[in-house]
């Protein structure tokens, strides 16, 4: 984990402060719809994961001097150029949530293409984050899980007996 400085820290530490009051002010008055909530809630958890976690915490340098250390890795007291670059990426799809809920939630099951591209960069940048806290163990996991459906579908078509619809499983399981 990194060790943030200055404007880092500041950001660092006002993040997770209005994270803590969002929760508990839904917890104790209103809770908002679960697409809403958990877009806000996902938002804050990403961007902390891309501040605080380097992209590889053995070649973190105490100071970036190469360029590709700069852009890869950065220094241990502030994130690398790369790193907030996914930051953004990762909250772009949270923003969308927020913004359009009511129209993701009426149409269940109906995704437009910008949707679909933007829940991929969001099922990608949420394993990585995954990857930088726990390991790369919990991503492989989730991912074997998610081929398991179709797997289990073409295995079962391959014997002749009735197979499991692999629109519907991918729809029932994203």
């Amino acid at each position: 984990m990194r060790e943030l400085t200055g404007v880092w820290e500041g950001i660092a530490v006002v993040l997770t402060d209005a994270w803590v009051v969002f929760v508990g002010y839904t917890a104790l008055t209103i809770a908002f719809h679960p697409l809403l909530q958990g877009g806000i809630s996902l938002a804050f958890g990403l961007a902390l994961v891309f501040l605080l976690y380097p992209l590889d915490k053995k070649r973190v340098p105490f100071e970036a001097v190469s360029l590709r250390d700069k852009i890869l890795y950065g220094p241990r007291n502030s994130p690398s150029w790369l790193d907030i670059a996914l930051l953004v990426l990762a909250v772009t799809p949270c923003i969308y949530i927020m913004i359009a809920w009511e129209q993701v939630a009426r149409a269940v099951g109906r995704f437009e293409t910008h949707q679909l591209i933007l829940g991929a960069v969001l099922g990608v940048l949420l394993l990585e984050g995954t990857r930088r806290i726990w390991g790369k163990q919990f991503p492989l996991w989730s991912c074997s899980f998610s081929v398991m459906p179709w797997s289990v579908s073409l295995s079962l078509a391959s014997l002749g007996t009735l197979a499991i619809n692999l629109r519907k499983s991918f729809i029932s399981f994203t």
